[in-house]
């Protein structure tokens, strides 16, 4: 491992979710505490979760909880709300978000 790498952990992540890429419902925030650590999930939901004051401080919360060094977000929707394997089956699409048909997940074409 590159010894400046260790310097840049824990890591934090903030990803967006929602029924389509303009509509944002869900943030899961996580942290990685080292390179081949699992991350450290939590999730926040809501129909102005972006703007929620509440939301902001509890994932500022969360990431000082574990000391993060810096933080990558997405900037914008990566996928549905709802998780595959659980809300769904497991390589199909999410029969609640047709915007993301073969777009997320298993399916997805990357």
């Amino acid at each position: 491992m590159n010894p400046d790498s260790q310097a840049t952990f824990p890591i934090g992540t903030k990803a967006w979710y929602g029924p389509d890429d303009m509509k944002t419902t869900k943030i899961v925030a996580s942290v990685i505490l080292h390179p081949t650590a699992e991350p450290i999930l939590e999730r926040f939901f809501g129909s102005n979760v972006l703007e929620d004051a509440k939301v902001n401080d509890a994932i500022v919360e969360f990431f000082g909880k574990y000391g993060v060094k810096k933080i990558i977000e997405t900037g914008g929707n990566i996928g549905c709300p709802h998780e595959e394997g659980e809300d769904f089956p497991i390589g199909s699409d999410c029969p609640f978000c047709p915007f993301w048909k073969g777009l997320q997940g298993s399916n997805a074409p990357f």
